[in-house]
C-alpha cells in the first residue's frame, strides 16, 4: 500500500476493501487470482493513493504481454491507482472495481472491447459490497438511454464522438453482466469468472472475444439478448424514441403483446414481456465482436391489426401485432471504421466528475 502521510485513514480504508474484494471475487466466486509482480520484497499486488486528478482512477498493466506463454491465458500483472481524496462513499466501490480489473488482466490482457472489462467490474461492486453499499446502479441511466446502441460491445467513447452522446455507457452495462448471471449463473456472480475464462486464449489474437464467451456461457447470443431485453425492460427509464437498430443491440422498444419474426434464428431475437417488445438483432451470420458493431439496420416494422397491444410508457393502447424483418446488414448504412482504443484509455475506471 503506497499513501502520503496524512492519508492513513484512506489508506486503511483501501487496504480494507481491497482484502473484501480477494476474499469475495478470489476465494468465493472463482475469479483466477492476479498476478503478482516480483520485486526484492517479493510478489504484492500494489494500490497506490496519488494525487490524481479529480474521480480519477485506474488499473494497468505495464507489461501487456502473456507472463506465462504456456498457461492457456493471455495473463498480465498490474497495480491500480487512485484519487486520495475521492468521497468516502466512493472509496470502496472504486476499489472492487479496480481489484476486478486486475483479475481480468490475469485472463486477458488483449481484450479489446471495453464493455466487457467496465461492466463486468461494475457487476462486481453488486457481487461484492451488495446493492447499497456498492453504488453499482449509478450509471444505468446512461446505458438505457441508448437501447440502439450495440450491447455487448459499444461504448461512451464511440458514442461521444460519433452522436455526441456524452456518458457512462459502458459502465451502465453492468446491467446486462447482471442480468446474465441472474438467467445463466447462480444470480452472486458466478457468471463473471465464467466469461472470463470463456474469453481467454493463448496469445495475442483475440479469439474466442467476449461476444463468443457471451455465447457460450448462454448457450446462444440469442438467449443471452434475451435475458438481457427482459432485464432492460424491467428497469424502465427507456426513451420514447429508441433510435435505429444496430449490430447486436436492442433494436428497439415498441408497445407489443404478440410477436411474429420473419428472420433467421441467428439475426434476430424477440422478447415480450410487460406490455414491450424489445427486438435484438445478433448480426450476419459469421459477424465476430472483433467486427464493426456500429453498422444501422434495415428494418421492416409490420403491424397486423388483429391482437390488442396494452399500453406501454409513453405509448396508446392500439389493435396491433408485430412482425419484423431484416434486409442483409450489409446493406445498410456502414459508419466509419470503429477506432481501437489506446490501451490506456481502455483502462481507465471512472476519470470524470459526477454530481
Amino acid at each position: 500500500m503506497h499513501y502520503s502521510t496524512g492519508y492513513e485513514a484512506q489508506a486503511t480504508a483501501t487496504l480494507e476493501a481491497a482484502e473484501t474484494a480477494w476474499a469475495v471475487q478470489v476465494d468465493q466466486l472463482g475469479f483466477t487470482a492476479p498476478v503478482l509482480p516480483d520485486d526484492a520484497a517479493g510478489p504484492d499486488l500494489d494500490l497506490y493513493l496519488a494525487e490524481l486528478d479529480p474521480w480519477e482512477d485506474w488499473a494497468w498493466a505495464p507489461d501487456q504481454e502473456d507472463h506465462d506463454p504456456t498457461g492457456g491465458r493471455s495473463a498480465a500483472a498490474a497495480y491500480i491507482a487512485f484519487d486520495r481524496d475521492v468521497p468516502a462513499e466512493w472509496l470502496a466501490p472504486y476499489v472492487v472495481h479496480e481489484f476486478n480489473h486486475v483479475l481480468q488482466y490475469a485472463y486477458d490482457v488483449h481484450e479489446a472491447a471495453i464493455t466487457p472489462w467496465e461492466a463486468t467490474a461494475v457487476a462486481a461492486q453488486k457481487w461484492t459490497l451488495g446493492d447499497a453499499a456498492s453504488l453499482w446502479d449509478a450509471d444505468v441511466p446512461d446505458f438505457q438511454a441508448v437501447p440502439w446502441a450495440p450491447v455487448l460491445v459499444g461504448d461512451s467513447y464511440a458514442l461521444a464522438d460519433r452522436y455526441g452522446i456524452d456518458g457512462f455507457y459502458e459502465y451502465g452495462a453492468g446491467l446486462w453482466i447482471v442480468a446474465l448471471d441472474e438467467e445463466f449463473g447462480d444470480g452472486q456472480g458466478s457468471i463473471g469468472p465464467l466469461l472470463w475464462e470463456a474469453t481467454a486464449q493463448e496469445g495475442s489474437v483475440n479469439e474466442p472475444d467476449f461476444v463468443d464467451a457471451v455465447a457460450e456461457v448462454a448457450g446462444g447470443l440469442g438467449p443471452a439478448m434475451d435475458a438481457i431485453a427482459r432485464a432492460r425492460i424491467a428497469w424502465g427509464d427507456l426513451p420514447s424514441n429508441p433510435g435505429p437498430p444496430m449490430i447486436t443491440g436492442q433494436g428497439f422498444f415498441q408497445n407489443g403483446e404478440a410477436v411474429d419474426i420473419n428472420a433467421p434464428d441467428e439475426e434476430v431475437s424477440i422478447v415480450v414481456e410487460g406490455g414491450w417488445m424489445a427486438v435484438s438483432h445478433l448480426g450476419p451470420t459469421g459477424w465476430d465482436g472483433d467486427d464493426d458493431p456500429w453498422v444501422e439496420l434495415d428494418y421492416d416494422l409490420i403491424l397486423d391489426d388483429d391482437v390488442p397491444i396494452d399500453d406501454g410508457p409513453g405509448g396508446d393502447s392500439e389493435e396491433a401485432a408485430c412482425a419484423c424483418a431484416t434486409t442483409d446488414p450489409a446493406s445498410g448504412w456502414l459508419l466509419l471504421p470503429y477506432l481501437v482504443l489506446s490501451a490506456a484509455r481502455r483502462r481507465h475506471s471512472r476519470c470524470s466528475s459526477r454530481e
